[in-house]
């Protein structure tokens, strides 16, 4: 920490920095307005320091520091400082003032911290741009009577700590720990605590694979998205993996499998039957109906018990959430040209809501589905006249879009058609409108 002094040496490091970065094209004097003025010279810049402010941040971090004066931990928090400073181009021509005035400022902007023997604190002083207003510049100026304004700009320099000189608080020693002195009790959190999800890689062999933060959601076993969770205490006698739409309302309920890197989780449609033996959901049986899955963001956690959960006494604790997103797949498109009006239809999973926004984009052009009043996961798309051409069709709903890259690379480069590679998206998902 500094001491009172340090805003001095602010000042004086703060005219050594511009002079030194100017490469000596410009003079700096650290005056008040009038005396600045009268000193005018052809390469003179003037810096003003016309208000001080406490820093709020600093003003309520009250947590104990490190002291520099005798390097023990203080309690009293030090004073933090905001220094607001005026440069002023002092020159006899308007054309040199102009020219002083962009050499300063091009050596704040280039070398916006001081360095870091000018206060002995953790944190460089930044020097940023402080706009004034006309009229705030007017009432600087007016502070000096007779005193022609000259051009000038104002800056902040933050934050300066000045260290408090109150002796600390020094609590007196501990006579006895806990009950009988036999120490504080401590218990260990079980509670599951999720630190990142692992998403399928896609496209393996283009560039070592493609990890996008995306899953789809479908209908059969051996083709579903794995996800895999990792963090802490997520191992449990009874696991549950909960997904919420973000916005939405309801919660799937998934089966886990515990994996080396945490929990692996099946993304389907329907749950697992018959589900693992330590799966015990708390809404319905398997099999039973659930919240659809739909396009859109999602929130994951994981939720475990000791003993099997039971509503009446269900002890169940649950982890933080993770966002991801669950985009829309296109497992069929079509084309149908009926009077000179084409139509798409996309045939969809999960289903889009009636409450969702979906729209197709046919090259670089938006058109909106057609209205539906149920969960469809059939979905129409009215082309505009005069669109013609090979066109790649993607799918958004809610703002999260379709993946559209081909899942067949590898396979492809393994029987050697290197031909096939020039276009790296799925042929299901184009479309040739006549």
């Amino acid at each position: 920490m500094s001491s009172p002094s340090a805003l001095g040496a602010v000042t004086s490091a703060l005219r050594q920095h511009i002079e030194a970065g100017s490469d000596g094209i410009i003079d700096v004097t650290t005056e008040s307005l009038d005396r600045a003025v009268a000193k005018a010279d052809h390469k003179l810049v003037n810096l003003f320091m016309y208000q001080t402010t406490i820093n709020a941040a600093w003003r309520n971090n009250l947590s104990p520091h490190m002291g520099q004066r005798d390097s023990v931990v203080r309690s009293v928090a030090p004073l933090g400082l905001n220094l607001y400073y005026l440069l002023t181009a002092c020159c006899d021509k308007e054309a040199d003032a102009h020219i002083a005035l962009g050499e300063a400022m091009a050596v704040l902007h280039d070398r916006p911290l001081l360095d870091a023997g000018v206060c002995e604190q953790s944190e460089r002083i930044r020097i940023s741009p402080h706009p004034l207003s006309i009229d705030d510049m007017i009432k600087i100026w007016s502070g000096f009577p007779g005193i022609p304004y000259r051009l000038s700009v104002a800056y902040e320099a933050s934050v300066v700590l000045i260290e408090s000189r109150l002796d600390d608080f020094q609590a007196k020693p501990v006579l006895s720990r806990g009950k009988g002195d036999l120490g504080v009790t401590i218990s260990l959190s079980t509670t599951p605590r999720l630190d990142r999800i692992i998403f399928p890689t896609r496209a393996p062999g283009a560039a070592g694979g493609i990890t996008p933060a995306i899953v789809e959601i479908r209908p059969v076993d051996k083709d579903a998205n794995v996800i895999t969770l990792t963090g802490s205490n997520l191992t449990s006698p009874w696991v549950t993996v909960e997904f919420r739409p973000i916005g939405g309302t309801g919660v799937i309920e998934r089966p886990a499998e515990a994996v080396p890197e945490g929990l692996k989780v099946k993304l389907t449609t329907k749950r697992s039957v018959p589900p693992p033996a330590n799966w015990a959901p708390k809404t319905k049986a398997p099999g039973a109906l659930e919240p659809n899955w739909r396009a859109g963001l999602y929130e994951v956690r994981i939720v475990t018990d000791l003993e099997r959960p039971d509503e009446s006494t269900r002890t169940s604790q649950k982890s933080n959430a993770l966002a991801f997103q669950v985009v829309p797949r296109i497992e069929k498109l079509s084309r149908t040209t009926v009077g000179g009006v084409t139509t798409i239809t996309c045939l969809l999973e999960p289903q889009v809501m009636p409450e969702q926004h979906a729209s197709a984009i046919i090259g670089n052009l938006v058109v909106e589905s057609e209205a539906h009043n149920a969960p469809a996961n059939e979905v129409t798309f009215k082309c505009p006249p005069g669109l013609h051409g090979d066109f790649l069709v993607r799918i958004r709903v809610d703002d999260v879009e379709n993946w559209s890259m081909r899942e067949d690379i590898e396979d492809i480069k393994k029987a050697g058609n290197l031909a096939a590679l020039k276009n790296y998206f799925n042929a299901k998902h184009q479309v040739v409108i006549p």
